[in-house]
């Protein structure tokens, strides 16, 4: 008895000092993305050189994918400016050597003489290299419904009628040439993928309840947020229904037992009843635990084309 009761206080200690160093490590994270926003509103470069991590790519709230260099250029040459940005609704995720923000973002901004959207979804990723932290991915999504329930982009072109018909449900994974050929970790993450958008078209909850984390956010092209348990609601109800699937250009990173995964989506689908589909922007992020990969964040843009 003596024994057990000593095992259970250090479970109770390891857990509140696993929260106090958590607590520091959102801190660090939430002052190096500060030093950011004074970079990009300043343009400093070179601060912005050190922020970003070799890696870095960013999804701009178009569907457009820029990587550091592209990204630090087009402030360079003045093809965007940042006045301000701020930053409401901040969370911070600490998973091992990963940090997972997301943020609901009020920007003033420009790119190539265009005024930007004022009102985002943000998902940025930091990664901590031997205890250096860098942003390495970053996605952005207009705001387009205030509505909380609003999955669907209601400026979407949609089809005749505001509606599509229904076919046989399908999953289309990459091409031959597209399939990930890295390492282990990186095919199980990409396959981990593979199995959560099958599971959206089969409407498979009990899969999504397995690949879903319990604090598992998922951002939709209307800028809008939903919870696993919201997720699983509109799938049992058939409010969100994928007819088909395509998935391309899948790009896995892994830091430890977590990783990041880009991709290329094409939908078909609706949601209640309205289009919701087209061509997406996906970012996600996984977490090796229980001896397998799990979903913690997913975030969809609509790819604009000009």
């Amino acid at each position: 008895m003596r024994r057990l009761a000593c095992v259970v206080l250090f479970a109770i200690a390891s857990a509140g000092q696993n929260a106090s160093d958590n607590r520091i490590l959102e801190g660090t994270v939430l002052r190096l993305d500060a030093d950011l926003r004074r970079a990009l509103a300043s343009k400093d470069l070179s601060a912005l050189e050190q922020i970003y991590a070799d890696d870095y790519l960013h999804v701009d709230s178009n569907g457009v994918v820029t990587n550091k260099a592209q990204r630090i250029g087009e402030f360079k040459t003045g093809q965007r400016t940042y006045t301000s940005l701020d930053r409401e609704e901040v969370r911070v995720r600490i998973y091992g050597n990963i940090a997972v923000m997301t943020s609901r973002d009020i920007l003033h901004a420009n790119a190539k003489s265009a005024k930007l959207p004022e009102q985002l979804r943000t998902t940025l990723v930091y990664s901590n290299e031997n205890g250096r932290w860098q942003l390495t991915k970053a996605q952005t999504t207009q705001i387009i419904s205030e509505h909380a329930d609003q999955r669907r982009d209601p400026t979407a072109q949609r089809a005749a009628g505001n509606s599509i018909s229904l076919a046989a449900p399908s999953i289309q994974p990459q091409t031959e040439s597209d399939r990930i050929q890295g390492t282990e970790a990186e095919r199980e993450v990409a396959q981990a993928l593979q199995d959560w958008a099958k599971a959206q078209v089969d409407r498979n909850t009990q899969a999504i309840e397995h690949i879903e984390a319990d604090d598992f956010i998922f951002t939709s092209s209307a800028g809008q947020i939903f919870t696993k348990r919201q997720d699983i609601a509109d799938l049992s109800s058939g409010d969100w229904h994928t007819i088909s699937l395509t998935l391309a250009d899948i790009r896995v990173n892994v830091y430890g037992d977590a990783a990041v995964v880009m991709s290329r989506t094409i939908r078909k689908g609706n949601y209640k009843d309205q289009d919701a589909s087209g061509q997406f922007r996906w970012m996600d992020v996984l977490v090796k635990g229980g001896g397998h990969w799990q979903m913690v964040a997913h975030h969809g843009t609509r790819i604009v084309v000009p």
